[in-house]
C-alpha cells in the first residue's frame, strides 16, 4: 500500500523541484516497495518452529491500538450503526453513491453544532442518547473506511 499511495502522490501532485533525476530515482523506489514483501517474525527472536514462537511482530494490535485506547468511543459509535441500521440496513452505507463526500459533508454537519454535549434530537435525528459528536465519528469512519477501501482495490487491481 506504501508504494500505491507513493505513486499516487507523485502524479497527481505537481512537483516543480522534483528533476528527471529525482523522479527517477523516486520511481525505483516505488518499484521496489512495491516488490518487498514483509517477512513474519517472532518480536522475541523465537524461530517459527519453536515452542512460544508467535510472528506477530509489526503487525497492527487493534485490541491495544483501537478498542483499549477508546473504549466509549468505539461503543458510541457502534450504536450509531446499531440505530442508523434499525432506519436504513445494515451495512447499507457502504453503497451510498459519492459516500466519501456525502459521510463528508454529514460530519461537517454534526461538527457544527456548537455545544459538544448536543444531542441528535432534530428532525431525521437518531434520538437524545446519541451525541453529534458521535455521529462526527461515524461518519468520520464511515469516509474513511471507504477510503482505504477505494486505494485497497486500486492497489489490488495495480498488481494484476
Amino acid at each position: 500500500m506504501t508504494a500505491f499511495l507513493l505513486e499516487k502522490i507523485t502524479k497527481e501532485i505537481p512537483s516543480p523541484g522534483l528533476d528527471d533525476s529525482n523522479r527517477r530515482a523516486l520511481e525505483a523506489s516505488i518499484a521496489e516497495l512495491r516488490n518487498s514483501t514483509p517477512k513474519e517474525a517472532d518480536p522475541t527472536g523465537l524461530a517459527s518452529t519453536q515452542p512460544g514462537a508467535k510472528l506477530d511482530a509489526g503487525k497492527v494490535d487493534v485490541l491495544r491500538g483501537a478498542i483499549q485506547y477508546f473504549p466509549r468511543s468505539l461503543k458510541a459509535i457502534a450504536r450509531v450503526s446499531e440505530l442508523g441500521a434499525k432506519k436504513y440496513s445494515w451495512k447499507g452505507w457502504e453503497k451510498v453513491p459519492n459516500g466519501r463526500q456525502r459521510y463528508g459533508a454529514a460530519l461537517t454537519r454534526h461538527l457544527l453544532v456548537e455545544d459538544d454535549f448536543a444531542t441528535d434530537n432534530g428532525p431525521g435525528g437518531l434520538g437524545e442518547e446519541v451525541l453529534h459528536a458521535s455521529q462526527v465519528a461515524w461518519n468520520a469512519c464511515a469516509r474513511l473506511e471507504l477510503i482505504l477501501k477505494e486505494i485497497e482495490e486500486k492497489n489490488a487491481n495495480h498488481k494484476t
